[in-house]
């Protein structure tokens, strides 16, 4: 294993071959970053308070929440959303972090 495939997520020949980051492409990345990382927070924070007895919050905007005293696969429904969400928000996070990788690499070239 090389230094430059452990200190970062692609090699020199796949940032080499992306090519430079747009800076809408950077905006985003930096915008969706933190935004991505709240959200992943307050989805598991949403499951912790559900497995001690609180109603899970489905959706803050139009107030679906889930208690326990619900059928039981209305609380699987649920917590099967929340996984869902949080696998999609891991992949956000990940071309994120892809994002500035490109960004870092392409500024030390320059």
């Amino acid at each position: 294993m090389s230094k430059l495939t452990a200190k970062y997520l692609l090699t020199e020949e796949e940032l080499l071959v992306d090519g430079r980051p747009t800076r809408s492409d950077i905006f985003w990345a930096l915008l969706g970053g933190p935004l991505v990382a709240l959200q992943v927070t307050v989805s598991i924070w949403r499951l912790v308070s559900a497995a001690f007895g609180k109603p899970l919050i489905v959706s803050g905007w139009f107030d679906i929440t889930v208690s326990t005293a619900s059928p039981w696969w209305h609380l699987v429904a649920g917590v099967m959303f929340h996984l869902v969400i949080l696998t999609i928000l891991s992949l956000v996070l990940w071309g994120c972090a892809m994002q500035i990788q490109r960004w870092r690499f392409w500024r030390k070239r320059a």
